[in-house]
């Protein structure tokens, strides 16, 4: 994916939409609660519901990352001398 300003704007509004984050907060805590009360012999419930909660947590993170990307390239441009 090329990034650019617009889909770094893009990924900043997701982060910051009360929505989205109400829905991965719902979504964690499902996944930590099906753990929670999952049996201990279910293996593959609780690597399934450990994994749920992963891939919120990469989803996250790889928005913070697109998010950022302008402006960590702006400021190593300015810290080459080029605006």
């Amino acid at each position: 994916m090329k990034l650019n300003e617009e889909v770094s704007r893009k990924a900043k509004d997701l982060l910051d939409d009360p929505l989205v984050q109400e829905v991965l907060e719902i979504l964690e805590d499902r996944a930590i609660a099906e753990w929670k009360q999952s049996d201990p012999k279910d293996t593959e419930g609780r690597d399934h519901a450990w994994m749920t909660v992963r891939v919120i947590e990469q989803f996250k993170t790889e928005l913070s990352s697109i998010a950022a990307n302008t402006r960590i390239t702006a400021w190593n441009r300015r810290l080459r001398g080029k605006t």
